[in-house]
């Protein structure tokens, strides 16, 4: 009967030893986990700001090019009016 006691305990205490080192596991897999999730967050922000300022940048560019839009349609910019882009020297101020 001590046998049987002793050999239980012993078995009781390797599954106790087993168990231990599965939640010493699990909390190393929980705060790795933790830890990619804070840089994903912090890569997230700054991929955010980045692609903020290149879509200003692109706002920026297109008014540059295009023109601002005023009730619904382009104005061309001032250094844009006399653009010719065929290049044959005609230009609107001589045309008039």
């Amino acid at each position: 009967m001590v046998g049987l006691i002793s050999s239980a305990a012993v078995e009781q205490n390797s599954g106790i030893q087993s168990v231990s080192q599965a939640m010493t596991e699990l909390n190393k897999s929980a705060s790795e986990s933790n830890g990619m999730a804070q840089s994903i967050s912090e890569l997230s922000g700054s991929l955010k700001a980045e692609s903020d300022a290149l879509s200003e940048t692109v706002q920026n560019l297109n008014s540059l090019v295009m023109g601002r839009r005023q009730a619904g349609r382009f104005v061309v910019p001032e250094f844009m009016e006399n653009f010719d882009p065929d290049n044959t020297g005609d230009s609107d101020s001589e045309a008039a």
